[in-house]
């Protein structure tokens, strides 16, 4: 074994001894007699590291690196020196490009940090090439490709990390909020539930499990989890508010349990958050109870750190009820965009106006001639289907059906879309009898199992954009009722607008007015060429006449529908009670009494809708409404 060189002792004495200062000092004194002392270098640089004097550990790690360029624990400890030194580019130079994994990691950081997308996805991937046990790397490129709005890879980056350190709790969080943001719902309560056995008194464990749990409609079990996120940071002496706090006050709001929202705040106060933290809880509160002056001062003090596009949308709404119309459309416009910020897809990606416009044009006059022959092939009862644009009152109208015990009105689930998956119009001009019945027999079940309590009662399928597949309705369902719920264009745009959706394909058309517009077009030209050319039975229902006298207006529905009158359908406020979680925009108002406030409201809007009027007005008019 070889001695190290006598001018080394005196600095190895000081390493033994621990005396990172001595090391320094006396590896530098060795330097000035032999600048190309590589060991000296070496342990110079690590001392400097250590003593958290990066400026000193450079000029050696360099000297390291020009006698020995492929010294990859140095340039991998330069680039780290180069960055808390704020030199993010000369640390990019150091490691770009060379075949080494730990150094690829550091460089996809670096090209990550920034925000070259396309750069950090190719270094992760070498990196991984190079190291396929590297879940770090794994990690990264996951967090890359989610951020493109590349679901497929990035759960499989997820996946794979969650493979090679499976009690790194992280992990499993970026894979269900990923899938989240793909509306991956079960996948995501998989991952979760997953979580939660490896550390079930984790209060971001049980946070992001509460998530998914009321994305899969378990919100009473989201809420028990979410409580007990809040104790477990109250037992630890926690006076942050934390995103648990934040998710139950919202899901509270939701459920229209505002006293036990008032318990929460209560709670936060007494623990000795600050209000600005709270600023968030009680402005929500106050707006529920009707104060909105109080609701705004509160709002304009919520930080930065709570969800930007929650907070632009309860500044947006206390706004709207003060009359402060221009100031509630900037809001609504700041929570559009960070909707749309937390949410990004591919730029590649076929919006849902297109594919509408797209199946439209699928559908001329002779292949609905074709289908207009179709005939049911069992003897089950035919569903109601109760559509409309989102926004147009269906959720009013859906809870006034409830009110009609001889219906199972059932909210908004995607059984349709769940039994026929992504089936092209092509494909369903060809379905084959035996296949309808198969997928009829499948529609049934299903909506028992998720919908329970139906047997017996006529099923409603409440979807509003189903509107846009009545081709594939009228091929499976060709005696189904359809009722249309109509409200002006303007406030129906203008009120998508305003919603603070769940960005899945369709919800994203929302976040631009003008967008919301031509989707509206797209959906209403799909709508008008489906029923023109096809026996459809349906019926419109107006909104502003619903709101104005409810009974007149749903009397003639009720004996279209061949049912019998019940006093219940106009008690709305009692059954939204009983019918528990509503899971639409509308669900603040569904516990009032009928109101017309929203009906007209593009009025005091119109100086913001100018750009599109033209788009809508012809709709405005078929509809009988007025457009200027």
């Amino acid at each position: 074994m070889s001695l190290p060189p006598p001018e080394l002792l005196p600095t190895l004495e000081q390493f033994r001894a621990g005396d990172m200062a001595g090391v320094l000092a006396e590896a530098e004194a060795a330097l000035r007699n032999n600048p190309e002392l590589l060991p000296a270098l070496a342990l110079a640089s690590l001392a400097a590291l250590r003593l958290q004097k990066p400026e000193r550990a450079i000029v050696h790690l360099q000297e390291q690196i020009r006698l020995e360029p492929a010294d990859h624990a140095a340039r991998g400890n330069l680039a780290t020196a180069l960055i808390q030194l704020g030199k993010k580019g000369e640390a990019l130079e150091v490691v770009a490009g060379i075949d080494n994994a730990p150094l690829a990691r550091i460089e996809g950081f670096l090209n990550q940090e920034s925000g070259d997308h396309d750069a950090a996805r190719a270094a992760y991937e070498r990196a991984v090439a190079m190291d396929e046990l590297d879940f770090q790397s794994w990690n990264n490129l996951g967090n890359v490709c989610a951020d493109a709005g590349d679901v497929d890879s990035a759960v499989n980056a997820f996946e794979r990390a969650i493979n090679l350190s499976p009690d790194t709790i992280e992990l499993y969080i970026n894979l269900a909020q990923v899938l989240a943001t793909a509306d991956r719902q079960q996948p995501r309560l998989v991952t979760m539930q997953a979580a939660f056995e490896k550390e079930p008194n984790n209060p971001r464990v049980l946070t992001e499990l509460a998530l998914a749990l009321g994305a899969d409609d378990n919100i009473d079990e989201a809420v028990n989890k979410l409580q007990a996120a809040v104790e477990i940071y109250a037992q630890e002496g926690d006076q942050q508010l934390r995103d648990a706090h934040i998710e139950l006050g919202v899901a509270l709001e939701t459920l229209n349990r505002i006293d036990d929202l008032e318990a929460l705040v209560v709670k936060c106060d007494s623990l000795g958050m600050a209000d600005a933290e709270l600023a968030f809880l009680k402005a929500t509160l106050a707006r529920r109870k009707g104060d909105f002056e109080a609701a705004s001062i509160f709002a304009e003090t919520i930080p930065a750190t709570i969800s930007p596009a929650r907070t632009a949308k309860l500044r947006a709404d206390i706004a709207d009820r003060l009359g402060q119309t221009d100031k509630a459309f900037q809001h609504y416009t700041e929570m559009n965009a960070a909707a749309l910020a937390e949410s990004p897809v591919p730029k590649s990606t076929v919006s849902y106006r297109e594919n509408v416009e797209s199946e439209t044009a699928f559908w001329t006059a002779e292949p609905l001639a074709q289908l207009s022959q179709a005939q049911t092939p069992d003897g089950l009862m035919e569903p109601v289907f109760l559509v409309g644009f989102p926004r147009s009152g269906t959720t009013l109208l859906d809870t006034m059906l409830m009110g009609n015990s001889e219906l199972h009105v059932m909210e908004e689930r995607p059984i349709l879309s769940t039994v026929v998956g992504d089936i092209s119009p092509s494909a369903v001009a060809d379905l084959a009898d035996s296949d309808i019945v198969t997928i009829r027999k499948s529609y049934f079940e299903l909506a028992e199992k998720l919908a329970p309590g139906g047997k017996g009662k006529r099923l409603v399928d409440k979807h509003p954009l189903q509107m846009a597949r009545i081709p594939l309705i009228f091929k499976l369902f060709p005696k189904a009722q359809i009722i249309l719920s109509e409200r002006h264009p303007y406030d129906v745009v203008l009120s998508c607008f305003m919603a603070n959706f769940a960005l899945n394909r369709a919800m994203r058309s929302f976040t631009s007015l003008l967008e919301t517009a031509h989707t509206y077009d797209a959906v209403f030209s799909s709508w008008e060429n489906a029923t023109q050319g096809l026996p459809v039975t349906n019926k419109a229902v107006r909104y502003e006449r619903l709101v104005a006298d409810p009974a007149s207006e749903m009397k003639p529905v009720i004996d279209w529908l061949g049912l019998n009158w019940d006093d219940a359908i106009l008690d709305t406020t009692e059954t939204a009670r009983e019918r528990g979680q509503v899971k639409t925009a509308s669900y603040s108002q569904i516990l009032e009494p009928i109101y017309t406030r929203a009906s007209g409201r593009w009025e005091q809007y119109r100086d913001h809708l100018h750009e599109v009027m033209p788009i809508l007005a012809p709709w405005a008019e078929k509809m009988g409404y007025a457009t200027e």
